[in-house]
């Protein structure tokens, strides 16, 4: 699925496969492919419009997605036994995408970021929940495994769920409010923050000096 110009014709093509739609009002295009066995071997997915774009080393396998907060965040580098688990973790066959921070009051069609394959200088940043978890399908299963790690540290559930989810529950009206509270209060506590910050260091390092 893309975005192109409006009533543009656009034609997929992947694996010998061949599906074509024309955008929507919007740009907007959608198109299905057939499911196809897990595979380790490259391909390329090409999509045709008034441009074409091409994306390389391709594989099928298992897709998951690794979110929520600073548990899931927590990198390899942080485990017990990264010493020894980073310089093995060399899996060609594991890629990860890291969806980066963003504010948003909508969902978004698109994110940046690119995928990483999994090998030693890199696997250190992988969640560490999420690398041991794709080590240990890739072993079991033989196919490929793409980890999406989309994390931040201390948000609430609410920021992770859709506008109808939350509305669905009987606490949304009390959830509501504070969303809109902190959207008023939010320039005010960015202006005190560094000052509250700067004291809550000073606190820390008081604290550990005087440690006994």
């Amino acid at each position: 699925w893309g975005h192109a110009a409006a009533g543009e014709r656009v034609t997929v093509m992947f694996k010998g496969q061949r599906a074509s739609t024309t955008t929507d009002g919007s740009g907007h295009w959608m198109v299905s492919l057939d499911g196809v066995p897990a595979s380790a071997e490259p391909a390329e997915l090409v999509a045709i419009g008034g441009n074409t774009v091409t994306v390389r080393d391709v594989l099928v396998g298992e897709v998951w997605l690794a979110s929520g907060q600073s548990n899931m965040a927590r990198p390899m580098s942080d485990a017990g036994n990264a010493e020894s688990e980073i310089p093995m973790a060399n899996f060609p066959l594991i890629r990860r995408f890291i969806v980066q921070n963003t504010v948003a009051d909508r969902p978004a069609t698109t994110v940046p970021g690119r995928w990483q394959v999994c090998e030693p200088q890199v696997a250190g940043g992988f969640s560490g929940v999420g690398y041991f978890f794709a080590r240990d399908l890739h072993q079991k299963l033989s196919v490929p495994v793409g980890l999406i790690q989309s994390t931040w540290g201390g948000t609430p559930i609410e920021s992770w769920m859709s506008d109808a989810a939350l509305r669905s529950t009987s606490v949304f009206s009390k959830i509501d409010a504070r969303w809109h509270r902190d959207c008023a209060e939010y320039a005010e506590r960015k202006v005190r923050y560094p000052a509250e910050q700067a004291a809550w260091g000073r606190a820390d390092e008081h604290s550990k000096a005087t440690r006994t």
